[in-house]
């Protein structure tokens, strides 16, 4: 028998696996204090996060952005993340890596004070804005797979997290962990051997009862409205 994986993005309003969170944040050790020259540093948590999809398997660590077979998350080049400021989301500059890395820092053009001890952080995914006080978030109604056993495509088809960073006064630096906010189908599709020559193209999902699966939702710090805008 031969197994594969398929991964596929759902808004959070189709909650095809039952994810259940805890996690304890850890302070990036040695973070320079980037606030007095005008930046700060935020760190993504490096402490595990049970996340358990329907049938029990843990899907490993809810900081990241891209999921692997063994259902680890990673931050990829490209991610940013947004941080409220004054009432209005502020771009993080966005990573540049060589490899996907199991945590990250990311650095605002802002500075935080400790009158400032907790902040909102957004993750809207490669196809999501965030402006002013508004964001979005938009899931993909087509979702290419490039290769088997691979969701390296889960940000531009539609992820997205949120987050309350809490402030080191020593550092003057942020620790958050993702709280991933869509959902997530995961096909396991299996190919009897006497059906070689025979290969999977597509998946067609619909919703029964009308709800919005893909679209461009609106989100906060409240998660993904329940209807596309």
């Amino acid at each position: 028998m031969k197994k594969t994986f398929l991964f596929m993005m759902f808004a959070a309003t189709m909650l095809v696996a039952g994810f259940t969170a805890c996690s304890n944040d850890e302070n990036q050790e040695n973070s320079e204090n980037e606030s007095l020259n005008g930046l700060t540093e935020f760190s993504s948590g490096t402490s595990l996060m049970e996340v358990t999809d329907a049938k029990g398997m843990t899907l490993g660590d809810g900081t990241r952005t891209s999921l692997d077979t063994a259902y680890q998350f990673y931050w990829e080049n490209g991610d940013k993340i947004y941080v409220k400021k004054n009432g209005s989301w502020k771009a993080s500059s966005a990573l540049s890596l060589t490899e996907r890395q199991t945590f990250s820092k990311f650095i605002v053009n802002e500075t935080f004070t400790a009158a400032e001890p907790s902040v909102d952080v957004l993750y809207v995914g490669q196809n999501g804005t965030a402006s002013g006080a508004s964001a979005s978030v938009t899931i993909s109604a087509t979702q290419s797979e490039t290769a088997w056993n691979s969701a390296v495509h889960l940000g531009r088809s539609g992820d997205c997290g949120k987050a309350t960073a809490t402030r080191d006064n020593l550092t003057g630096s942020y620790t958050f962990m993702l709280e991933h906010q869509a959902s997530y189908l995961i096909f396991y599709p299996y190919l009897d051997s006497s059906l070689d020559g025979y290969k999977l193209t597509s998946i067609d999902i619909e919703s029964e009862n009308g709800t919005q699966i893909a679209g461009t939702f609106s989100f906060s710090t409240s998660g993904l409205a329940s209807s596309a805008t």
